[in-house]
């Protein structure tokens, strides 16, 4: 989130364990760099630690590696060193991150819903709704920017520019945040002249 880009990612006995585990793919895949390369050492279903001991809630988590990830090589452990259920339970893959980063429908309806209140007017729902899809899909930028949208609505300009700042620095290539942003930097210029513009704290944010 911050910038920071690897070359590989491993990990080993750690995703099946995992209750969100989407969530922690988006973050490696995001982490990673193009082309960049994750080994993975998983069993095929999921084992959530609880205090009933460990659950399976369904996941396919090899299918969604293969989702999210190019499957370049795949084996299992060597049956010289591994019993035999854990042979045949367990999976090795090594992956590149060469697919594009897949929004959830899940986030998609957050934000159609949020965008169905801004429509209404109802800002401060709005606002609410947002921040709830940024909350929980950190990884994306597309809710701080109706963040940015709706803070604008409601005059607060320097908030909007903040937000929008954070967008691109999440989402590099969202032309429409890039517009945002510009639009509301020429609002500036108009409403407060040049010299305001020119103060630092305006290009500065600590969000």
């Amino acid at each position: 989130m911050d910038g920071l880009r690897v070359d590989g990612v491993f990990a080993i006995w750690s995703l099946e364990n995992i209750p969100e585990v989407f969530s922690d793919l988006i973050l490696l895949k995001s982490a990673l760099k193009q082309n960049g390369v994750f080994y993975v050492l998983s069993h095929k279903e999921m084992r959530i630690p609880t205090n009933k001991g460990w659950i399976n809630n369904g996941i396919n988590i090899k299918a969604l590696l293969e989702f999210h990830f190019t499957v370049k090589e795949s084996s299992q452990l060597p049956q010289e060193v591994a019993k035999e259920r854990l042979h045949s339970d367990t999976f090795i893959a090594k992956l590149v991150n060469d697919k594009p980063k897949t929004i959830p429908v899940e986030y998609m309806n957050m934000l159609k819903s949020a965008s169905s209140e801004y429509s209404k007017k109802d800002f401060q729902k709005a606002k609410e709704l947002y921040i709830q899809a940024y909350n929980k899909y950190q990884l994306f930028g597309d809710a701080l920017n109706g963040l940015g949208v709706v803070e604008r609505a409601m005059g607060n300009v320097q908030g909007a520019i903040a937000l929008y700042i954070k967008a691109i620095k999440l989402d590099p290539l969202n032309g429409l945040v890039f517009y945002a942003i510009k639009t509301k930097i020429k609002l500036i210029k108009k409403r407060y002249n040049r010299k305001l513009f020119r103060k630092p704290f305006l290009l500065r944010t600590h969000i």
